[in-house]
């Protein structure tokens, strides 16, 4: 199962191998996702649906090289009840999706065209239980970069894999169950993992979402595992959020009402994140609308821009907000 480490997107991209046991504060969390952040326990028929599109910047590399048409990543948030949990209670069902086309190059020559995809979903509970995750499941399909490579036809492997994590109450252990869709005579691999940890956890799937409920204005941590070096690591900001206003254009709709935010200035919140340690590799570049009105949130903290680096160098994938859709709550 090495080559889950290939994965060249931000959605399975971990950086560093840990020790077993990590140690976190307790996160806070706020629903900054509704237009008014004191709607603590109105989870109930909640949506919301964004569109992002995806761009990618090349590295310097001229002998080997790749470049990707825009991609579309999507993200869904829907109110639940929580199959899996205890009292089936109310809670949040996440689900994104990445398709992005590209072509590989090796020595000027073009190789074959290829579409990679990432789909995910999370289920997990309200801020009241620290967003705590249930379960989660994904599916990636990935073109991985072979930099060794002499001719165009040999520019990269192809990877289609599945996997999913099933958590206790007590989110000491889980069910990890894990799919290579390119056997199709493989039979799923099941295991049970420990989850070594103080403090908030998060599962993976959930994190970009979770991070619109922080205060990232101070420094801030937490546990999530990484199926690549299978253990549990510790993740956080690199300094306290920078105050910015950032330019964005999209279209927002909330409940009925829909308008175009064109060249806007945002009131907004940028800082970095990686995975903390001695050895935390490329950090992912963030900026999230920030609150100015806590009754009345009209951005909902909302990812607005995102930069993450792809493997091997490459170059660099950027997600702008192209679309959002709001409960009117």
């Amino acid at each position: 199962m090495k080559f889950k480490k290939i994965a060249p997107f931000f959605l399975a991209a971990p950086l560093l191998l840990l020790t077993a046991c990590t140690n976190t504060p307790s996160l806070s969390f706020t629903p900054n996702w509704y237009s008014n952040t004191n709607n603590i326990d109105g989870i109930s028929d909640t949506f919301e649906q964004l569109t992002y599109a995806v761009t990618f910047t090349p590295g310097k590399d001229e002998d080997y090289r790749v470049e990707y048409d825009e991609g579309v990543y999507t993200t869904k948030l829907e109110s639940a009840n929580i199959a899996g949990a205890e009292g089936n209670p109310l809670g949040y069902i996440y689900e994104t999706s990445l398709t992005i086309s590209g072509r590989y190059y090796v020595n000027g020559a073009k190789g074959t065209d290829f579409t990679d995809s990432v789909h995910s979903k999370v289920w997990f509970l309200g801020v009241r239980d620290g967003l705590r995750p249930i379960k989660s499941e994904k599916t990636v399909l990935c073109s991985a970069p072979n930099v060794r490579a002499k001719e165009p036809e040999d520019a990269f492997v192809k990877y289609n894999y599945s996997y999913s994590l099933s958590y206790n109450a007590a989110l000491s252990k889980a069910t990890y169950t894990y799919t290579d869709l390119l056997d199709e005579n493989a039979e799923p691999a099941v295991s049970e993992i420990k989850l070594s940890h103080n403090g908030t956890y998060l599962d993976n799937e959930e994190i970009l979402f979770a991070l619109r409920g922080v205060d990232v204005g101070t420094s801030f941590s937490f546990a999530t595992y990484d199926m690549v070096t299978g253990k549990v690591r510790v993740a956080g900001n690199t300094d306290a959020a920078v105050k910015e206003q950032f330019t964005a254009t999209f279209t927002l709709r909330t409940g009925e009402t829909e308008q175009s935010v064109e060249a806007r200035p945002i009131e907004a919140n940028r800082f970095s994140f990686h995975f903390t340690g001695d050895n935390p590799g490329a950090s992912q570049k963030l900026i999230y609308a920030r609150c100015t009105n806590v009754e009345a949130n009209t951005y909902r903290n909302v990812l607005l821009h995102m930069e993450t680096e792809a493997i091997s160098e490459l170059g660099t994938f950027s997600y702008d907000l192209r679309e959002a859709v709001f409960n009117n709550k």
